[in-house]
């Protein structure tokens, strides 16, 4: 499974903190955010992501690179900031085969990727519950 991880927030509520820094990239607990989407998303089994990027772009790719250090296969997908995700899906034509579970890069957000059952979500908007 491959998953699309959407990187792409501009964070105007956060100013000034994302001025010159991506909202991906902003500590919580003394590590970049994405931190935790990428350790979740690696411990869930996926091998291969693609994180869609906005604004600061480079540097989230000089920061997360190819994703071996978290076991993964990672490509990028520039995009504008913040654009909707139909829209997106719509720009990025899938590999063969592709199936793709949508988790949100850009917040610590439950349940993460670990807690979804194989194959994905059900239905749009159906989240796996969560185990504790």
């Amino acid at each position: 499974m491959q998953t699309l991880i959407l990187l792409d927030r501009l964070g105007k509520e956060l100013l000034p903190l994302t001025d010159n820094t991506p909202v991906a990239l902003l500590p919580v607990a003394a590590k970049p955010l994405i931190d935790y989407t990428l350790e979740a998303i690696a411990a869930a089994g996926i091998k291969q992501a693609l994180l869609v990027t906005g604004p600061h772009s480079e540097q989230v790719q000089t920061y997360v690179g190819t994703g071996q250090r978290w076991g993964l296969q990672l490509e990028y997908w520039i995009g504008r900031g913040e654009e909707d995700t139909a829209t997106l899906l719509r720009q990025i034509p899938p590999p063969r085969g592709f199936r793709m579970a949508d988790v949100a890069g850009r917040r610590v957000d439950r349940p993460s990727a670990a807690y979804f059952p194989a194959g994905g979500p059900r239905a749009p908007g159906d989240r796996a519950p969560c185990r504790d």
